[in-house]
């Protein structure tokens, strides 16, 4: 009887530790690729569609994508500064290009566990990006924590410290 006892004890803890937690070994084992390849961009999956952002510092161009049965196709754009990441592409290639790195960033990101990303908050709050982690919390890229705005600092104060710059929390702030 003592031994069902500290099984299931054990059992208990192994599920709740388990439940609570993100296995974010495998972003920072890959982090250098991740930064690279999402540099300057953000990728929001609202159901089946899709915005994708670049960034010139305060100005955005958005992309607006609808995915079909894992086609992604382009819906229409939001120019703000040019020249940008398209800019010398041909009219006829513009569209299957943008889908092509939408998908190859989104597939990387997925196999990460990584559902969406942003650095929207990197001019206004200091944080380089936001990983949104498939419902088990957000994972945070911070390069300066003095450019962080208060509420932001104190979120972070609340994180788990994963590796240098990575800061991570089950809860969304």
């Amino acid at each position: 009887m003592m031994i069902t006892d500290r099984f299931l004890s054990f059992m208990v803890i192994l599920v709740v530790s388990s439940c609570s937690s993100f296995d974010y070994n495998n972003i920072i084992q890959n982090k250098k690729i991740l930064l690279r390849k999402i540099e300057n961009t953000s990728l929001v999956h609202r159901n089946s569609n899709i915005i994708f952002t670049t960034y010139n510092r305060s100005k955005a161009n958005n992309y607006y994508i609808k995915e079909k049965q894992g086609i992604f196709i382009l819906e229409s754009d939001s120019i703000e500064y040019s020249p940008n990441l398209f800019s010398n592409i041909s009219k006829q290639n513009y569209q299957s290009t943008i889908c092509k790195v939408v998908t190859e960033i989104s597939q990387f990101t997925r196999s990460l566990g990584i559902s969406d990303y942003t650095s929207d908050f990197n001019e206004c709050c200091g944080v380089n990006f936001k990983f949104y982690l498939k419902d088990k919390g957000v994972l945070l890229y911070v390069t300066d924590i003095r450019k962080l705005n208060g509420s932001y600092l104190s979120f972070l104060k609340q994180c788990e410290v994963v590796d240098k710059n990575w800061y991570f929390s089950p809860k969304d702030w």
